[in-house]
């Protein structure tokens, strides 16, 4: 499993807190791996929503992301331990 996400007309009812539960649950007891790292694009708010759920930002690759002729976004490379 590589790219997961909530349908955005779902997101706020918990279900990306459930997805993570279970991406956590398969990561540590099925594939053994002792952390998890994770993209997101800066100002859609899914930062500080991993950062929540213990994620850290460890990296940031600024206006890495074209979103129209005069919008960049910065890509943040987010981690968590799982043990």
């Amino acid at each position: 499993m590589r790219h997961v996400q909530v349908d955005p007309a779902r997101q706020g009812g918990g279900l990306g807190g459930k997805l993570l539960a279970a991406v956590d649950q398969v990561a540590r007891e099925e594939l053994k791996l002792d952390a998890l790292t994770l993209k997101v694009r800066s100002g859609t708010g899914a930062d500080a929503f991993y950062r929540r759920h213990g994620f850290t930002e460890v990296g940031r690759l600024p206006r890495a992301v074209r979103m129209a002729d005069d919008d960049y976004r910065d890509d943040i490379i987010m981690w968590r331990e799982l043990f």
